[in-house]
């Protein structure tokens, strides 16, 4: 993992006319970090980013079901609504899924994070005490 001190390093060597074969041979990084280092536009190292979405390959077939559930507990009083643990629960028993608990818990979570309304925090009340 390339840290800020040696994108630093490295754009300033590549900039100086060293080829990125020879800086990755001589700082021992492979040349596509270097190359990575080379085009950031900061000096910073890249966050990680996913190649791809993440992928359900058990739960796949029983997605519809989920979310069939949560559109059902829509209407449903707030103390009655289904959790995570429960869906799974339903989902091995009444459907025979045989995948783990967490890639429910995953799929319902985003579910629900991309629903949620969500309120801008008023600046003046950050830090105070509600009492």
């Amino acid at each position: 993992m390339l840290t800020v001190l040696d994108n630093l390093e490295i754009r300033k060597a590549h900039a100086a006319g060293e080829s990125m074969r020879s800086i990755a041979r001589r700082r021992g990084h492979c040349q596509k970090s270097v190359r990575r280092a080379i085009h950031s536009g900061t000096g910073e190292p890249l966050p990680y980013t996913r190649g791809r979405p993440v992928g359900y390959p058990k739960l796949g077939p029983f997605v519809a079901v989920i979310d069939q559930m949560l559109r059902d507990d829509e209407s449903a009083p707030r103390k009655q609504r289904h959790q995570a643990y429960r869906i799974h629960e339903r989902l091995k028993s009444e459907h025979g899924y045989v995948g783990s608990y967490y890639p429910v818990r995953r799929y319902v979570a985003s579910l629900r994070q991309s629903t949620r309304e969500t309120f801008p925090r008023h600046h003046a009340s950050i830090g105070r005490s509600a009492y």
